[in-house]
């Protein structure tokens, strides 16, 4: 008679349970300067806890367990003290931002941001920074791209007729690897975007973006500015 080993099978939920969680382990925080501030941290063992901050003030962390299906990006949150059903959120991930949607019971949604190792809450990519203004000079609309040496931006896009639309970012530069990765302070769509980025010309005047995820078009743009 042949013996069924039923081990196995459990090992390997767990290793993948252990793997999927892995996506999540750091803290992760709202930005901006809201009175009421969110911030999740992920522990490897499936366990975690939400600080709220309000008025710049911690309050009580709240404890939590939590799973992760990373194949359906499904996150269950089960809070220790509060006794009721698990919290089920449907998740948008990438290395530096983490977007939490209630799938049920709330209509509550986080948008958060990942510690890094010098404690700031802000997008991957690199910790080369740009400065200066570029401008795209053919074709409609016309894309103007500011960067400030604290990580920071805006964007503004000129439409025929007239249109107009402004969004700030926090951005992340590898000068080295020529990566660059913006995430949008707004909810609007695209939230985040990166590029393959090329500065050529004297003084770094030409500034050449290709889109590698985030559904953005590729740019070649004229001004002037300095990496560092």
């Amino acid at each position: 008679m042949p013996i069924i080993f039923f081990t196995s099978c459990s090992e390997d939920d767990k290793q993948t349970a252990i793997e999927d969680n892995q996506a999540l382990v750091g803290t992760w925080r709202e930005s901006g300067s809201a009175y009421e501030v969110f911030e999740f941290t992920f522990e490897e063992n499936g366990t975690g806890f939400r600080t709220v901050y309000v008025g710049g003030k911690a309050e009580s962390p709240d404890p939590f367990t939590y799973s992760f299906d990373k194949k359906g990006m499904r996150l269950t949150l089960t809070f220790v003290e509060e006794h009721s059903s698990s919290q089920v959120y449907e998740v948008k991930l990438s290395d530096s931002a983490l977007e939490m949607s209630r799938l049920s019971g709330s209509s509550e949604k986080f948008q958060l941001y990942k510690k890094d190792g010098v404690g700031n809450f802000s997008p991957s990519g690199g910790d080369d920074t740009l400065a200066g203004q570029w401008m795209t000079v053919e074709g409609m609309p016309t894309y103007i791209i500011s960067f400030s040496s604290d990580k920071t931006g805006s964007l503004q896009i000129i439409g025929n007729g007239g249109s107009f639309e402004a969004r700030s970012f926090k951005y992340g530069y590898n000068k080295n690897k020529g990566n660059l990765s913006i995430v949008f302070n707004d909810n609007d769509s695209p939230k985040e975007v990166s590029f393959n980025i090329r500065l050529s010309g004297a003084a770094n005047t030409m500034m050449e973006l290709t889109c590698t995820s985030g559904n953005f078009n590729n740019l070649t743009l004229l001004g002037s500015g300095v990496e560092s």
